[in-house]
């Protein structure tokens, strides 16, 4: 996990959309990206854990929820797609994304 990073730059661009339909989330992630300490905000670990577990605070219905995710990045190997299927950063290997 050496060649990661949680968050390096946060820009609006890093956030590109996988696979999945989960545009609506993503396009969040980038409004939120244009103020970057927003999204450094979230993260309760701001570096890269040898776990791989990260605490991070979403908000539901306007709630914090405090809530702990992994830097398992689900990918699909079919040669037709080879995409990963949430999101990626398209510069940097930040785990923000």
């Amino acid at each position: 996990m050496s060649d990661y990073c949680v968050f390096n730059r946060v820009e609006a661009s890093d956030v590109t959309q996988g696979i999945l339909g989960n545009c609506y989330f993503l396009a969040s992630l980038s409004a939120l990206a244009e103020e970057p300490y927003r999204i450094k905000q979230m993260f309760h670990t701001k570096s890269v854990t040898e776990s791989g577990a990260y605490a991070v605070r979403l908000y539901v219905n306007g709630e914090p929820n405090d809530i702990v995710v992994d830097d398992y990045f689900p990918h699909d190997n079919r040669p037709e797609k080879d995409d990963w299927l949430f999101s990626r950063d398209t510069t940097e290997n930040e785990i923000w994304v």
